[in-house]
């Protein structure tokens, strides 16, 4: 059975391209699972990159688009942070890293990214 999925939608003079709202936040995921001292618990390496799958994706980034101008969005990340990082210098570079590859790999203007961090990792 199938389940109904968000699109962004960009109609152009030559058609529309419909962006899922899955694909997003596994974009965003990706990003913050590649920046040093960020641990997401269920994340795996999959050929070298990180990777998250459903059941854990929804609880890792959350997307709230703009009724007014669907093309921004602001993202709220939740994750864990590993023993001996500076919090503060992980949840920036969370930040710049998925607000960068959000903004450059679909065009979205990412308004804000928050984040939350929910606990240490004492895993390496």
């Amino acid at each position: 059975m199938a389940e109904a999925k968000e699109y962004i939608v960009h109609s152009e003079a030559g058609g529309s391209i419909n962006i899922s709202e899955e694909v997003v936040a596994v974009i965003a995921a990706t990003a913050l699972l590649d920046v040093a001292g960020a641990y997401v618990p269920g994340a795996t390496k999959v050929n070298g990159s990180p990777s998250l799958d459903r059941k854990h994706l929804g609880k890792v980034v959350k997307l709230n688009f703009d009724q007014s101008n669907p093309d921004c969005v602001s993202i709220t990340c939740s994750l864990l942070v590993t023993y001996g990082s500076v919090i503060l210098d992980v949840a920036t570079a969370v930040q710049n890293a998925v607000k960068d590859t959000v903004e450059g790999v679909t065009g979205l203007k990412v308004t804000a990214v928050d984040v939350n961090v929910y606990g240490i990792s004492f895993q390496n």
